[in-house]
């Protein structure tokens, strides 16, 4: 299955149960690319990956922006449950 707008909510919702299975915390990604446009309605055409460019962290002042050097071991593994069970590429 390759990432499309209608499935989109499907396959985050399943990363976040996963997430939580893996023992992993919340967390908020910068997205671009294909996904994050097919994810606020603007654009209708598969992708087959999610482009991140950052972590977020709210605080009282407002959204900053975070870079990650690497992401979690538990988000990584949360991923690759995901993308076994929609048959997505494994990267």
């Amino acid at each position: 299955m390759k990432i499309k707008s209608e499935n989109i909510h499907r396959i985050f919702s399943a990363l976040d149960q996963q997430i939580l299975i893996m023992g992993g915390a919340p967390i908020s990604l910068v997205v671009c690319g294909g996904t994050a446009l097919a994810a606020l309605g603007l654009l209708n055409r598969t992708t087959k990956d999610v482009d991140v460019l950052a972590g977020t962290e709210e605080t009282d002042s407002g959204l900053n922006i975070l870079p990650m050097d690497e992401f979690p071991s538990w988000l990584l593994a949360a991923a690759q449950v995901v993308a076994r069970d929609f048959n997505l590429p494994q990267d």
